[in-house]
């Protein structure tokens, strides 16, 4: 089959791209900008295109079976007017392309923030869909797009809610950990370990390829909805002594997971923001990581999350992040990665080897 994925010069797009050339489909990858994970060879294609330029989404369409939609704008900085024009508009214009171009299957990565803060969990695909930030209003209102496609019979549609996806190449999310690496260059030995309730679930970034894959070989699982998040639930205190493990740090003493300051700061937050109180913060965070790059000779990839108003929505949750997957197992589908914390020791292993972070094995 002749599939076209978007956001191949990305995180998601350029595994699954490479995962469907591999299974012997014919790939046109779609890129924004230069793919920095793949490049052309048997069964892959590579097309430069533009979401908000019509005129160079309907040539990469030719002869196309199928769309897999992984291009988006993922930065909870981005202003509401970025995201529309991306992940909403440029969406549309992608579903007209497909209609024009007759394509009847079409598979959407939307995200498990349309849920907003949960009400129960695990979190079920019928959750009642509030999101907490414009990000995630963005693409609830680019599922909306699909499901009317879907509804109306004119095409085939799958719609994705990953869980925090993580894995070799990820560079937003695992930027959340550049805190650690400037505690550790400061000299810092030992920390407190968090412990509590708070239990989460994530998907590894081969098990979003494979399902697709999946889905596609299949024919399994057309017109719905689902959560993709494995069967691992990880629990805050096992988490945390993992990644101190990891980044050799030395567990101080316990301390319990501060929910209600937590939530609390989540509201006042943006008040102290106004005031420019995380700015300090911020600053030293970023200057410090970049004199760690310079150090160490580092490609300065991975990106610290901006301290900004959607961030401290996440600090008013206290409750689970846990993600029911019983409706995509019910399709046959079976996730490959059963240890978070494993896979993870592993993602940060290929940092290492793609020298986003140092080695101090080799110090």
């Amino acid at each position: 089959m002749k599939i076209f994925v978007t956001g191949c010069d990305g995180f998601v797009g350029s595994h699954i791209a490479e995962r469907l050339a591999s299974e012997g489909h014919e790939v046109v990858a779609g890129c924004y900008a230069d793919p920095l994970f793949i490049s052309e060879r048997k069964q892959m294609s590579i097309r430069r295109f533009n979401l908000g330029l019509p005129e160079t989404i309907r040539p990469c369409l030719e002869g196309v079976e199928c769309i897999v939609h992984c291009a988006a704008i993922f930065d909870l900085a981005a202003t509401v007017e970025q995201l529309h024009a991306v992940n909403v508009q440029g969406t549309a214009n992608l579903l007209q392309a497909a209609k024009a171009a007759g394509i009847r299957k079409f598979i959407h990565f939307s995200t498990a923030e349309v849920y907003g803060t949960p009400q129960f969990t695990p979190l079920t695909e019928d959750h009642p869909l509030h999101p907490g930030t414009p990000y995630g209003q963005s693409k609830l209102e680019s599922e909306r797009l699909v499901q009317a496609e879907s509804a109306n019979g004119r095409m085939d549609t799958i719609i994705i809610r990953p869980s925090f996806i993580y894995g070799p190449r990820c560079v937003y999310a695992a930027g959340m950990f550049v805190p650690l690496l400037v505690l550790k260059e400061m000299g810092i030995k030992k920390l407190p370990v968090l412990y509590g309730d708070l239990k989460f679930n994530c998907v590894h970034v081969d098990d979003i390829a494979l399902f697709v894959a999946y889905a596609i070989q299949s024919g399994k699982g057309w017109n719905s909805i689902y959560n993709l998040a494995d069967n691992d639930i990880v629990t805050l205190e096992p988490a945390v002594r993992a990644f101190y493990q990891i980044f050799d740090f030395k567990p101080s003493f316990r301390l319990p997971y501060p929910k209600r300051s937590l939530r609390c700061f989540g509201y006042v937050g943006p008040c102290l923001m106004a005031l420019g109180a995380f700015q300090p913060l911020a600053w030293f965070l970023n200057w410090y990581w970049g004199r760690i790059c310079r150090q160490y000779q580092l490609k300065q990839a991975l990106r610290f999350p901006k301290l900004d108003r959607c961030m401290l929505h996440f600090l008013r949750v206290d409750k689970h992040f846990c993600f029911d997957n019983q409706h995509v197992l019910a399709t046959g589908f079976k996730f490959k990665n059963q240890s978070f914390i494993k896979a993870f020791d592993v993602m940060l292993a290929w940092y290492r080897e793609q020298n986003w972070i140092p080695d101090y094995s080799k110090a």
